[in-house]
């Protein structure tokens, strides 16, 4: 009985092996928290140090947001410091957008050759089989009217090196290629009204 009970047991190892590692490489390695050279939860005096005449306005609900735009290929880089969490980026959102967005006749967004990627090495243009082979299975996916496709990375566990807490990242696919990802997470303390 016991040498059957082995032998099974060595036959059937390499199917549990790599059941272990397939099972693992699916699981969500933790989110970095840095986007476009800004890390989430950095003062506004930092973002606009490191983009000096960033373009910034607020909305009617207390966001305040501070754009730029690489001109040529149309990439928006949006900044927002969220009335929850006044002083503070808390949300990175990079896309490709319409003309319209980064100039129009009354001016444009201030141009700066910002890098378009995640620090996995995500771009802009990719297709959606590089955002998981280098993220891996997405906490979630849903498809938005369009046909969009939001593929969603929730941190692993809020860990101390980091400023803020629930790190999530949101990759957009349209068309079978990422549009744009956003980057997004809570400072500690802050009391959202949802």
């Amino acid at each position: 009985m016991k040498m059957r009970f082995k032998f099974t047991f060595l036959l059937c190892l390499p199917i549990l092996l790599s059941s272990v590692l397939a099972y693992s490489a699916s699981i969500n390695k933790d989110i970095e928290d840095t986007m476009a050279g800004i890390k989430l939860g950095a003062k506004i005096d930092e973002l606009t140090a490191k983009y000096t005449g960033i373009y910034k306005h607020q909305l009617m609900m207390g966001e305040v947001l501070y754009e730029a735009c690489n001109q040529q290929a149309l990439e928006v880089f949006t900044f927002t410091e969220e009335p929850w969490s006044k002083g503070h980026v808390t949300n990175i959102w990079i896309r490709k957008a319409e003309v319209s967005v980064c100039r129009d006749s009354t001016g444009g967004l201030p141009d700066y050759s910002i890098t378009p990627i995640t620090p996995r090495g995500v771009k802009l243009g990719d297709k959606e089989d590089n955002v998981i082979k280098l993220y891996g299975t997405p906490t979630s996916s849903k498809t938005i009217p369009g046909g969009k496709k939001i593929l969603t990375y929730n941190a692993v566990a809020d860990r101390k090196d980091l400023i803020v807490k629930n790190l999530v990242l949101h990759v957009e696919i349209s068309n079978g290629i990422v549009s744009s990802f956003h980057l997004l997470g809570d400072m500690p303390g802050a009391k959202k009204p949802f």
